[in-house]
């Protein structure tokens, strides 16, 4: 253990691929068959939604329904009650008309009342093109760019659905806004990464602001994509990206993992995150994505098809934005974002997922409701070898809506290991809940991440190649845990990480990498008297064994004569001793100098500890890192006089240690100290700490308190020396 603490601190869903040159990246609208213009389901028209209605303590549930459906039968709009609730409060259940967006209160109607139209403002729908003479555009789509050179005509489907959820006259957001396509993806839903490029390119030469930029596509990690979006960004125009399909941390992803733009994660019809939909600290809003109804190819230019991603929920916020922009020309990409964030409906979105903001947007008539305190911070650097990280509060529970960056920088030359000592983090399926997330380097994207961790399953250690390690640990708003304590460790040499422990190999023979982890019998809890457990692990060929301890606990002795782990650089006990390891300090690493490790762990009949757990990994190069040196075999010493037998005449402030403390004491000692007192005074000893080689009728190490000077007076108290019992306070009756 490390003193201190240093403050740092499914399914997958059907999609269409856009093959790429060097990128894939995915049309984010998922379709019922492998036919890319198959619909999810025939559009119902009017199709009615179940709503319950929760009505103040004191009001007559009986009389508001009546007067209600009164009203909304003036208005020619479709009610039929469900239920009443009269107790578990007071409310009702109804059957009503869907509404357009969203809604803020009662009445509940079928208006969908937007501030603004976007009238003025162009939206760049990159994507497969745009039917544009939809009776939906009602004129007010073009052509602004086509990869091959053609009209734009979009013989997909994905594009024109989008560009109907953004400004089309019967589904569309901003119902006067301009849609400008630019086609960059083929009838198939292919297209290559140089093609979206060039297609921004275009966009920055001759498009024109205050616009939008509506980007319904995800791929993997790339920095030409997201410096072209940058630069759109900086040239004023307003970049709207998808999270993604992958239920995984948009982070990961291009365009959305780009922060500076707007990204979009999906909800269902109950306003909870689709179970496709991506997450995380990238997110800046979320937009209903499930089973949304726009516009279509084909028929007589009124066709329409019901689809689902965050491709869907992608449109309705670029609508959202420029019925912002239409308002006020004059806005900044950073204050249409900031726009929408403050204007979002907060906390509607259930399970949205760790890290990710819990904003639904919003664009109606009002200021929308207040924005809440932003998720707690706790964003730390650390650059001393051997610090202890811990989630905030350990190893008391964290708290929800946390988004914390742990970034991990070693000398030059050194790399970064992080050993688990404790894990405790909300499970679910994908991490999609509460997550920590480890990444080889300074920077988390998806190519150098490690691994996603939840769950109580102990992780292992995990090894950089590079000089720095980035941690984030994101939470959600629900279910909190203890989180997890690991230490941070400086290394001369690579060593590559394994995939975390499935299992853990405990007092049995052969183990292998998929159970890295091995541990005392029983561990936490003490082990028993008369163990004899031995472990064996192989490595690949042409790496080397990498024994790490997350936790270490022995009987001490100066030898190791009694309770030991013993390891062999090799498959059996015939094989070189690496080490001999005993007492409750920390062992540094041990290294093979081949494949295989053996280890031997012993007990006698008397005292048992808490034991060990140690992580075993593999490593390329023989370690240049020092053996194990503590608490190793010694020479024993005995201490001089001036260095154990001492006299206290200053009670009130004087500390009585036995010799090294607080590290363990050298066999064959034999101390006398004498504490004197005022006369008239009566002197009281309290022990603060106490850890003695145990055993029946104390027959190894004791301590004995004299009621005098000397051996030859009277025993006060003792002796003792129970393992880990602090004795009670003894009192003299003499000075």
């Amino acid at each position: 253990m490390v003193p201190g603490r240093v403050l740092i601190e499914r399914h997958k869903p059907l999609r269409s691929r856009l093959k790429v040159t060097m990128k894939y990246f995915t049309l984010l609208a998922f379709l019922a068959t492998v036919s890319a213009l198959t619909p999810l389901k025939s559009v119902i028209t009017s199709e009615k939604e179940r709503y319950i209605i929760k009505l103040k303590a004191d009001t007559d549930v009986s009389q508001f329904t009546q007067s209600f459906g009164k009203s909304v039968g003036s208005d020619d709009l479709d009610f039929k009650l469900l239920h009443r609730y009269e107790n578990v409060f007071k409310g009702f259940a109804a059957k009503l008309s869907e509404g357009a967006l969203n809604q803020l209160g009662l009445p509940v109607d079928d208006s969908y009342t937007p501030i603004g139209d976007g009238t003025g403002i162009t939206v760049y729908v990159v994507d497969t093109g745009v039917l544009t003479s939809h009776n939906d555009f009602g004129g007010r789509a073009s052509s602004f760019y086509d990869k091959d050179g053609g009209a734009g005509t979009d013989c997909n489907g994905h594009g024109t659905h989008c560009a109907g959820i953004i400004g089309g006259s019967t589904w569309g957001v901003a119902k006067n806004v301009n849609i400008a396509s630019l086609r960059v993806f083929g009838c198939d839903g292919r297209g290559s990464e140089s093609d979206i490029i060039a297609a921004l390119d275009q966009l920055i030469l001759s498009g024109s602001t205050p616009a939008v930029v509506s980007l319904s596509f995800s791929g993997s990690s790339s920095t030409l994509l997201d410096d072209s979006v940058n630069t759109l960004i900086t040239d004023g125009f307003v970049v709207v990206t998808a999270a993604g399909n992958d239920v995984s941390d948009a982070c990961g992803y291009s365009p959305g993992g780009n922060t500076n733009g707007i990204t979009v994660g999906a909800t269902d019809e109950q306003d909870a995150r689709a179970y496709f939909s991506n997450f995380g600290s990238c997110l800046d809003l979320f937009a209903p994505g499930v089973d949304v109804e726009s516009a279509w190819i084909g028929g007589s230019g009124d066709a329409s098809y019901s689809l689902s991603g965050t491709s869907a929920a992608v449109p309705h916020v670029s609508g959202a934005a420029a019925i912002l922009l239409g308002l006020d020309s004059s806005l900044t990409p950073d204050e249409v974002k900031t726009a929408l964030s403050d204007r979002a409906v907060m906390g509607a979105v259930q399970s949205p997922g760790a890290g990710s903001p819990n904003r639904l947007v919003y664009v109606g008539s009002g200021d929308g409701p207040n924005t809440p305190p932003p998720a707690q911070a706790c964003s730390y650097t650390i650059t001393t070898n051997n610090s202890l990280v811990t989630s905030p509060n350990y190893p008391a529970n964290y708290d929800n809506d946390l988004m914390c960056d742990y970034t991990v920088v070693a000398d030059d030359g050194f790399y970064v290991q992080l050993a688990f000592e404790d894990f405790d983090v909300e499970d679910g399926d994908d991490c999609v809940y509460d997550v920590l997330n480890i990444y080889n380097g300074a920077t988390a994207t998806t190519s150098n991440k490690l691994a996603s961790l939840c769950g109580s399953q102990h992780p292992g250690l995990f090894n950089s190649t590079e000089s720095a390690m980035h941690l984030t640990f994101h939470t959600d708003s629900d279910i909190t845990a203890t989180g997890f304590s690991a230490l941070v460790t400086f290394l001369e040499e690579i060593i590559p990480t394994f995939p975390p422990a499935t299992g853990t190999c405990s007092c049995q023979g052969t183990c292998d990498l998929e159970e890295n982890l091995i541990n005392t019998p029983n561990y936490p809890a003490e082990y028993g008297n008369d163990e004899d457990c031995s472990y064996q692990f192989s490595v690949p060929a042409g790496y080397f064994v990498n024994v790490t301890f997350l936790d270490f606990e022995l009987e001490a002795s100066a030898t190791c004569s009694f309770d030991k782990l013993v390891i062999f650089d090799g498959t059996d006990n015939t094989a070189p001793e690496i080490a001999e390891l005993c007492g409750i300090t920390f062992p540094n690493p041990v290294f093979t100098t081949g494949s295989d490790v053996y280890m031997e762990f012993t007990t006698d009949g008397s005292v048992t500890r808490t034991g060990f757990l140690a992580a075993i990994t593999a490593t390329d190069t023989v370690a240049t890192l020092p053996p194990p040196t503590s608490p190793g075999p010694i020479t024993p010493t005995i201490p001089s006089p001036d260095y154990c037998d001492n006299v206290y005449t200053d009670p009130a402030n004087d500390e009585v240690t036995s010799p090294n403390w607080p590290s363990n004491y050298p066999s064959n000692a034999d101390c006398g100290n004498t504490i004197q007192a005022p006369q008239g005074s009566t002197i009281t000893l309290t022990f603060l700490a106490f850890d003695l080689e145990g055993g029946s009728n104390c027959p190894y190490d004791t301590v004995t308190i004299y009621e005098g000077d000397s051996v030859q007076d009277p025993i006060l108290a003792g002796p003792f020396c129970d393992d880990l019992v602090i004795p009670s306070p003894v009192t003299s009756t003499v000075t």
